[in-house]
């Protein structure tokens, strides 16, 4: 290698590495502050999120610190995703799924029972991005959020659900019925006073009557329903508890 000793290129080209050197500084300067204020979103961000290489957990935000309950860093260092899922298995179903949307360039998100280090289960949404699609687990990134707050409202909405078609159904049963029910109640009640009447027909029909109002009554339980209640039946099987959802039993 020879040096040129010519004084105006050697200045020249001094100049010129100390331009290089002073716009090396300032992309390190950028990227330092970058790395700093996404450091810092991710310290104050509500959701989890962990950085995975080689399929194991390597480092984690404070908010999945403390959703998953880990102390420190031994708690998660080397931990694969799989022990995070509340059951192996269930990691297991879907991996093999998970990397190849990860190879599509996409990114993963589901849903999944999740565990915590004190072996408590919570309902949470996963997402998996990856830094090589070639290679999806060598190294990603991946976000837990805690979903609990989605699932007590989905099954409030599915209660609600249920409770109008039991309405609909009890609307329909007792429109259709207390016609029937008043005609028989009437008929009934004007025959029972006949004095011709004989003594055992007498009983009959009265027991037969009693038995009409008690179909009145269910039907006015139907009409006072307010709530879904259900009790077991027979071989496993719910009907609805109609006591309890009209509200005159505990």
């Amino acid at each position: 290698m020879t040096v040129d000793s010519d004084p105006k290129k050697l200045q020249l080209r001094i100049r010129e590495l100390e331009e290089i050197c002073d716009q090396c500084i300032k992309s390190e300067q950028m990227l330092r502050r970058s790395n700093q204020t996404i450091k810092s979103i991710l310290a104050h961000s509500a959701i989890g999120f962990g950085l995975v290489e080689n399929q194991t957990l390597v480092e984690v935000n404070d908010a999945m610190r403390k959703l998953f309950g880990f102390d420190q860093k031994t708690d998660y260092q080397g931990m694969g995703l799989g022990a995070l899922y509340s059951a192996g298995t269930d990691f297991e179903n879907v991996s093999c799924r998970i990397e190849e949307t990860l190879r599509d360039g996409e990114v993963v998100q589901l849903d999944a029972t999740f565990r915590r280090k004190d072996g408590a289960t919570f309902p949470g949404h996963l997402k998996i991005s990856t830094l090589d699609p070639a290679n999806p687990m060598r190294r990603a990134v991946i976000s837990v959020s805690d979903i609990s707050w989605r699932k007590k409202v989905e099954a409030e909405l599915m209660e609600k659900e249920k409770l109008q078609g039991v309405i609909e159904m009890a609307g329909a049963i007792c429109h259709e019925l207390n016609q029937p029910i008043q005609v028989a109640t009437l008929e009934f009640s004007q025959v029972l006073e006949d004095p011709d009447l004989a003594p055992k027909l007498r009983a009959d029909l009265a027991k037969v009557k009693r038995q009409i109002d008690k179909i009145g009554a269910i039907t006015g339980k139907l009409m006072r329903i307010t709530r879904y209640e259900t009790r077991e039946y027979i071989e496993g099987k719910k009907i609805i508890d109609i006591d309890r959802a009209s509200g005159l039993s505990p």
